[in-house]
């Protein structure tokens, strides 16, 4: 079985149960057997047995000759007992003293005490605890033994100084990451105006004047400019010393070291002796020190040929368990990019599953590095890399350097979580804090971030709010088209046939949306591209026509009667009924008085005589919301 295997114990102690667990008398933990009979012809039987078994599985005893026995260091304290020199000290050895008796130590209570140490190193008063013997209790105060014993004998009173490290997790400083906000634009400018420090280099970059290389920090002036009241060397954020606490525990997220704190701080704000700040914090840190990983290693290691793209080589691997869940680790060789997805188990139909979901967002890698566990070497597993054409390498076994970049990163992860005294319900939290960090930091191996290598940007935090370019307004850029209050104006019209409405804008809503004030005194609120300005001149109806009216080219005199008539909203002509019949014949019998004064005022024309159509004239369509 593999070394360091988190199973391994479990395993073996079921085996050894099923191996030697059903003989009498026999239990088993571990790599210990113990034996026990009631006569010495049955242990003797018995022990033979589990000879036998052992035997048969090629498995070898390592017996003690000596048997039961005391323990040399266990009995130390008793050799290197002192001599008593007062009253006190006899009875913290012996437990008893006569009252009214002086204090008189000679060569024969030297030779007695001498005596008694050799009898109680001796194996001849070592035996088993009988539970059915009568237990006599007894328990006084001692004025030594110190705070290690918790028990009231000789042994406890005269105990032998040890020297042990011994590391709780009470020991540890609680790490909590920062919830409230980061260092604002207007803390920075009320605090930077209040900093005598830079008080001197800020009125002269305000006037224009020349500062002196003290007041500078010896730092060139033309480095230094003013936004919004912050001072800024270059793109990085002067910081006043009351912030400057608040942002090195912002930069000390998830304790990623020295390095790491320089590197991303360096991109973001500047103060003073900055670096010398964090090298403080990180020395004095209890988390940082406990994790901090060994010196490195002189001796030469294999190296994998640098990839030349994103994702053209990935290593997998897992952790765990922890909290009785697993992690699945997979980082890009190019970018350094790490993708962390906590899953319930680790076997091939989850690693498949997970390896699919990172595919479907970075694409497929060319390579897929993994050590020899069993989801890796699966035929499942085989078969999906192969039909996405994926070549599989493994390295070595036993040898999981092959596999460096996952191996390193799965230790990483496990230390900053053991860092951030996680727990259960936190551990979503500070993984997503842990991969935020990581993918914003300076990698040694490549000198940008992993979120520069792998989009080409920087991934956005809440360090960013730091910087007053950053603000949206001065990004924002005004629209193309614009409408001021008392125009025109045209509207889209989602309510009815009719496409537009007219109206004069109301009120500007930001640089996008107006209200619009309709000829009908309705109020609607429209986008800028569902505007249009339009002339002065155009007035209000209830109904726009869809297409323009076609313009008729006969001559007045071939206009029949009922073309020739305007038509007006207005009228009365939702009140009368329209039917299939030719309209001249219904404007005859609706309308018999303007029918003969039309005939004859045709009389006393010049022997004209009026075309009349044959065909059969009913009411637009546009019109018909104007009857019934």
């Amino acid at each position: 079985m593999m070394f360091g295997i988190a199973c391994a114990p479990a395993v073996w102690q079921r085996f050894m149960e099923k191996l030697v667990g059903d003989i009498p008398g026999v239990t088993v933990f571990l790599d210990d057997i113990k034996l026990t009979a009631p006569d010495d012809a049955t242990h003797l039987e018995r022990l033979e047995e589990i000879l036998r078994r052992l035997d048969n599985h090629n498995m070898r005893v390592n017996l003690d000759k000596q048997g039961i026995h005391k323990m040399k260091q266990k009995v130390e304290a008793i050799q290197n007992m002192k001599t008593p020199t007062n009253k006190d000290e006899v009875r913290s050895c012996l437990g008893l003293l006569q009252n009214k008796v002086e204090f008189n130590w000679d060569a024969k209570c030297e030779n007695a005490l001498q005596s008694i140490k050799d009898v109680m190193q001796s194996d001849i008063v070592l035996t088993h605890y009988d539970p059915k013997l009568p237990i006599t209790l007894a328990v006084d105060a001692s004025p030594t033994g110190g705070a290690e014993n918790t028990n009231a004998d000789a042994m406890s009173r005269l105990p032998c100084p040890e020297k042990y490290y011994c590391i709780e997790e009470v020991d540890i400083i609680e790490y909590e990451a920062i919830q409230n906000k980061p260092v604002t634009v207007e803390e920075l400018s009320i605090k930077t105006k209040a900093d005598r420090e830079v008080h001197k280099l800020v009125e002269c970059l305000k006037y224009g004047r020349e500062c002196d290389a003290k007041d500078r920090f010896g730092v060139e002036q033309m480095e230094f400019t003013l936004q919004k009241g912050c001072l800024l060397r270059g793109i990085r954020v002067y910081i006043p010393k009351p912030l400057r606490k608040r942002v090195l525990q912002e930069l000390h997220t998830a304790h990623f070291g020295m390095s790491k704190m320089k590197s991303l701080g360096r991109a973001y704000c500047w103060w003073h002796n900055m670096d010398r700040d964090i090298e403080n914090l990180v020395s004095n840190c209890n988390a940082c020190q406990l994790i901090r990983a060994e010196p490195k290693k002189n001796t030469p290691v294999h190296c994998w040929a640098t990839p030349t793209k994103v994702f053209e080589r990935v290593h997998a691997d897992y952790a765990g368990p922890i909290f009785g869940r697993y992690l699945f680790v997979l980082v890009d060789a190019f970018s350094k990019w790490p993708e962390v997805h906590i899953v319930p188990n680790m076997n091939t139909e989850t690693t498949i599953q997970r390896c699919e979901d990172i595919f479907a967002t970075f694409g497929l890698p060319n390579v897929f590095v993994s050590d020899h566990g069993t989801q890796f070497n699966s035929k499942a597993f085989q078969s999906f890399l192969k039909n996405n054409g994926i070549t599989h390498k493994q390295g070595a076994p036993y040898h999981p350097a092959t596999n460096g970049q996952a191996e390193k990163f799965v230790q990483t992860v496990k230390t900053k979580l053991r860092s951030a005294n996680c727990t259960s319900n936190s551990m979503n939290r500070e993984l997503a804090n842990i991969l935020m960090a990581y993918r914003r930091s300076i990698h040694p191996a490549t000198g940008k971030s992993p979120a520069m290598n792998m989009f080409g940007r920087q991934i956005q935090s809440k360090l960013e709010l730091l910087l007053p370019s950053n603000s949206r307004s001065d990004q924002e850029r005004p629209p193309k088209k614009q409408f001021l209050v008392g125009d025109k104006v045209a509207v889209r019209d989602y309510l009815s046939s009719a496409k537009w409405q007219f109206g004069i804008v109301k009120e500007v809503l930001g640089s996008l949306h107006y209200d619009i004030r309709l000829d009908d005194g309705r109020t609607w609120k429209r986008h800028v591209d569902q505007m249009r300005k339009v002339g002065e001149g155009v007035i209000h109806s209830r109904k726009m026509p869809e297409e323009p009216e076609k313009v008729d080219q006969r001559k007045d005199d071939q206009i029949t009667l009922y073309e020739a008539t305007t038509f007006q909203p207005s009228a009365s002509l939702a009140d009368r009924p329209i039917a299939d019949e030719p309209t001249i014949a219904r404007e005859k019998n609706d309308s018999p008085q303007r029918q003969t004064t039309t005939e004859s005022e045709t009389n006393n024309t010049d022997d004209t005589t009026v075309r009349r159509s044959t065909r059969n004239r009913r009411v637009p369509e546009r019109y018909k919301d104007f009857t019934t």
